[in-house]
């Protein structure tokens, strides 16, 4: 069968590959001159991501029977509009449009019955003097359609609210801020597969926040065994609302979470697979599902069967850097040996930026490492860091979630 992939990154590649190690001949479009899925591609078109009408045409032309946009944000509206023109199998354009706008997305979580923030939805002509009167401090400003938590910004008072505003703004392609108040607890990320209406949970993990900038994390340690079930008996339920409510049918999806005692706070729902290799390595492992493979067979119109194993452990550790710029490229390869080490990432080919990151593609680079529990997938991950001259967070394991949602 004949596939469309949006995108031609790094993230894309994998699933490049596995599509045609599976028999089907692949379509790859992206507005960049050189892209690495390209040269995976049966063939590739340069078409900006975002331009619905050129992408239609370019799957015309090429007669696909799928279109896949499973791990960038900004693909998934496109991807849904052209199989919704085509009739190919997809999540449906008003379905995308809630899952990568978080005005919807609080919405849908409301009509849930899903415990909510205080939230204002900001217009392209109101700011700070709309919020003042009506949310007390402090805030979380965040762009209502944005990704990689660029213009996501933790607020404590008036005095920076118009500046984080303007930022969140510059960063809204359709010019709307959300600000809510802050939730404290433990932040959760939720991978799985929905199909047939059906929300499969396939990996849960604990996210730790910089402590220089908590918008950005700087461990997801995927859960294993016992703790992984006591998670799920607390999240899912949440989960198959959300779902629920905005109407997806099919395909990954990458959710967040905060446990605040009784509440489980949907923050955001991505009808996609999750980042830094979470979807192609990560939650495959953690869970004994291919994602990738189950992404392609209903895009394609398949039905994949869908039978986890014992959840096993993984750990994202993002790398801790003093300001300045550091060559860490000589510890790479020692880092890349050592047992359980799955990918190591570095920001660039040459030395890399330290300090603290204002957004999360502002980090210096991460290592995934794989075991059959938590911690010791922990601790390979924290070698690894150390092996490339890099701090890491303490080996600490996440505070259990348990009890009913």
């Amino acid at each position: 069968m004949r596939l469309h992939v949006l995108g031609g990154g790094p993230w894309q590649a994998p699933t490049v590959e596995k599509a045609r190690s599976l028999g089907h001949w692949v379509l790859v479009t992206d507005p960049g001159p050189d892209r690495p899925a390209f040269r995976l591609a049966d063939a590739h078109e340069a078409v900006d991501v975002l331009d619905v009408a050129a992408t239609l045409d370019a799957a015309r032309r090429h007669r696909v029977d799928g279109i896949l946009a499973d791990t960038s944000d900004v693909c998934v509206p496109t991807a849904a509009r052209v199989a919704e023109t085509l009739g190919l199998p997809g999540i449906g354009s008003a379905v995308a449009e809630r899952c990568t706008r978080k005005d919807l997305m609080r919405q849908a979580a409301a009509a849930a019955g899903c415990a909510s923030p205080a939230c204002l939805v900001l217009q392209p002509h109101q700011g700070a003097e709309t919020l003042l009167p009506v949310l007390a401090p402090p805030w979380v400003v965040k762009p209502a359609d944005s990704q990689s938590g660029r213009g996501v910004r933790v607020v404590p008072d008036a005095a920076a609210v118009s500046a984080a505003i303007g930022d969140a703004r510059a960063q809204s392609r359709c010019g709307l801020v959300i600000v809510e108040s802050c939730v404290s607890g433990v932040e959760h990320i939720v991978d799985g597969l929905v199909v047939d209406g059906a929300a499969h949970v396939l990996a849960i993990a604990s996210k730790l926040a910089d402590p220089r900038n908590p918008t950005v994390a700087t461990r997801i340690a995927y859960l294993s065994g016992g703790r992984h079930a006591r998670a799920e008996q607390r999240l899912a339920p949440v989960v198959h609302r959300m779902v629920s409510a905005l109407g997806l049918r099919q395909g990954p999806f990458h959710a967040e979470f905060i446990v605040e005692g009784e509440r489980v706070v949907p923050i955001d729902f991505a009808a996609r697979g999750g980042g830094v290799a979470i979807y192609q390595r990560a939650a495959p492992h953690v869970s004994g599902v291919d994602l990738m493979a189950a992404s392609i067979a209903l895009a394609l119109g398949q039905r994949p069967a869908v039978q986890p194993a014992e959840r096993r452990g993984a750990c994202i550790e993002f790398l801790q850097l003093p300001p300045g710029r550091h060559d860490l490229g000589g510890g790479r390869a020692a880092a890349a040996r050592l047992p359980g080490v799955a990918a190591v990432h570095l920001a660039g080919a040459g030395p890399v930026a330290g300090g603290t990151p204002r957004h999360k593609d502002e980090r210096p680079g991460w290592v995934l490492a794989l075991a059959d529990d938590t911690e010791t997938a922990i601790a390979r991950a924290r070698a690894a860091c150390e092996c490339l001259g890099a701090g890491s967070r303490p080996l600490e394991l996440p505070p259990e979630t348990t009890g009913d949602a």
